[in-house]
């Protein structure tokens, strides 16, 4: 049996540069998409020792949402931006990660005061 090559390959040797630029992009963001749990699990935490009982369950949804929302716009908007070839496809795929890491720290360190 034959071995597949990989497509990304295949499309370098006769594909168009915007084909070829889109999975460059779809690629890593196979492997930044898992990571958003920890860039989740770190805001939630710092949320959650932040917020006060009295504030209520349906803030403390609405916060996330507001940021599950926000995180998944900046991902659709980045990921564009790096299809066009504006930025490099890592930057466009980890972007949005890197900003929930430092909402995350930010956060953390203004809960830890």
């Amino acid at each position: 049996m034959p071995r597949r090559k990989n497509s990304l390959v295949t499309l370098q040797k006769g594909g168009s540069e915007d084909k070829i630029q889109k999975l460059k992009v779809r690629i890593q963001q196979k492997y930044s998409l898992p990571f958003v749990c920890v860039s989740f699990g770190l805001v939630g935490a710092a949320l959650g020792s932040k917020l006060s009982r009295r504030t209520g369950r349906a803030t403390g949804f609405a916060i996330s949402i507001i940021i599950i929302f926000s995180y998944y716009l900046l991902a659709f908007i980045s990921g564009a931006i790096a299809q066009g070839g504006i930025i490099p496809p890592f930057l466009g795929a980890w972007l949005p990660n890197l900003f929930g890491l430092s909402a995350a720290a930010l956060l953390m360190f203004r809960s830890s005061r």
